[in-house]
């Protein structure tokens, strides 16, 4: 009886993928949080109320995390409405827990994401006295080790045309 020369290299080939090392394993989901932040209008009238949205995601919904971040709004913006967050167990604040309040302009987030929350939203409302592009990046933050920080966010305040709030 005589085999087939076509068995053995398929043989040879089945007998090196199995003695071949086993690919990497990848390892467990790093637990963070990833922020988006963006104000909810790019242009509005002085004085109107505007808010600042930040999206925390979590990165990986089997765990739970704690997110915390800080934010200082530009020069010129107040906050007429404070603040607000749907994270449970969650805190946004002008004081950060146990010091002293600094000034009204730095927000405070002390965050919880429990297992399996997906996000959850901080809101900031803002509002302008005078005409103006405000932006809001990174560098305006600070953050613990699990939270990437977003990219900037712009909106601009100006006094409305007379035709378009009644004026004749």
């Amino acid at each position: 009886m005589r085999r087939s020369r076509l068995l053995c290299p398929l043989f040879a080939a089945a007998l090196t993928a199995s003695l071949a090392p086993a690919p990497a394993q990848a390892g467990p989901l790093p637990v963070a949080a990833t922020l988006v932040a963006q104000y909810n209008a790019t242009a509005a009238a002085v004085n109107s109320v505007r808010a600042l949205v930040y999206t925390l995601y979590n990165t990986n919904p089997t765990s739970t995390i704690s997110p915390y971040f800080e934010v200082t709004m530009p020069p010129g913006l107040s906050n007429p409405s404070g603040a607000s967050t749907t994270c449970p167990l969650s805190d946004i604040s002008t004081s950060p827990s146990g010091r002293t309040a600094l000034p009204y302009t730095t927000w405070y987030f002390d965050g919880y994401m429990s297992t399996g929350t997906i996000s959850c939203t901080v809101t900031i409302t803002v509002t302008s006295a005078t005409e103006g592009t405000f932006t809001t990046c990174p560098a305006d933050m600070g953050s613990n080790y699990n939270v990437t920080t977003p990219s900037c966010t712009s909106i601009r305040f100006a006094v409305a045309h007379p035709a378009r709030n009644g004026a004749q």
